[in-house]
């Protein structure tokens, strides 16, 4: 019996080899997706500190140029934190994305992977059909040996 060769072997590397490109590309978008949860943290903190900031000089009275020029502060940080926030979203979506592909390629490499399971079961089933023929074939063989030594016993006796 011939040793066993999967038919689909070079699928199979492709599929774990797509497989491992989903599941990089996967940990690089969850990767930037932290990063940019704490950029967000942090301008969020940086608005809420300004914010502070404009209050404690509004309670201890200030020209109205500082005044001002705080809001124009609070009111950039309060567009970077919004920019921060659209980009945790963005990054969200782009690792929830690559998720789905990692999914589907591990999907794909499953399938290989039960017809590999078939192909095995197929050939360790012939593989045992083969080696009881050959078990039947040396019985076989024995009794028509035995048989033939009986009949030349028969004969050397008369």
């Amino acid at each position: 019996m011939k040793k066993f060769a999967f038919t689909l072997q070079g699928l199979q590397t492709l599929r774990e080899r797509q497989e491992q490109m989903a599941l990089q590309e996967y940990a690089k978008k969850v990767e930037a997706w932290e990063l940019a949860r704490k950029k967000a943290a942090a301008a969020q903190a940086e608005l809420e500190a300004a914010w502070a900031q404009r209050q404690e000089t509004i309670l201890a009275g200030c020209r109205a140029a500082d005044l001002d020029r705080l809001h124009a502060y609070c009111q950039s940080a309060e567009q970077g934190a919004k920019a921060c926030d659209e980009s945790v979203k963005a990054a969200q979506n782009t690792s929830n994305a690559a998720f789905t592909r990692l999914l589907a390629a591990r999907q794909a490499r499953a399938v290989v992977d039960k017809f590999l399971e078939k192909q095995k079961r197929r050939h360790e089933r012939e593989r045992r059909r083969a080696e009881q023929r050959s078990l039947d074939e040396m019985v076989n063989h024995r009794d028509v040996l035995t048989a033939l030594i009986a009949t030349n016993q028969e004969e050397y006796q008369n």
